[in-house]
């Protein structure tokens, strides 16, 4: 008989669902889990059942985060791990918008 990891792992006791529920909101942006390996590998975002690295996204709003409306960029010490924070959760459309795009190809709002 053969069956799957996920099938294994159900079978364990692991429910995909509620381990799913447990952690924590990327950026505090609710619907976008932030998934930690370890070390040695990339973080991961999980959007509507798919994942890819975080920082498909991340540098993407980071890129956008640190240049002004001409395209010039914002001196480094305007440019904080905390502003970039609030930057996120304030422009969360956006954020979920690029991770429809990267994981579903797709520039829908659904």
């Amino acid at each position: 008989m053969s069956i799957t990891a996920e099938e294994f792992l159900k079978h364990m006791g692991w429910d995909k669902e509620s381990e799913l529920a447990k952690l924590p909101d990327w950026y505090g942006i609710e619907g976008i889990k932030f998934i930690w390996h370890n070390t040695q590998s990339d973080p991961e975002i999980e959007y509507k059942g798919k994942r890819c690295s975080c920082y498909i996204i991340e540098d993407t709003m980071w890129e956008d985060f640190t240049h002004d409306d001409d395209g010039e960029r914002i001196p480094d010490e305007l440019c904080s791990e905390e502003e970039f924070a609030k930057y996120m959760k304030q422009n969360e459309e956006t954020v979920k918008y690029l991770c429809r795009l990267a994981l579903f190809g797709e520039e829908t709002t659904a």
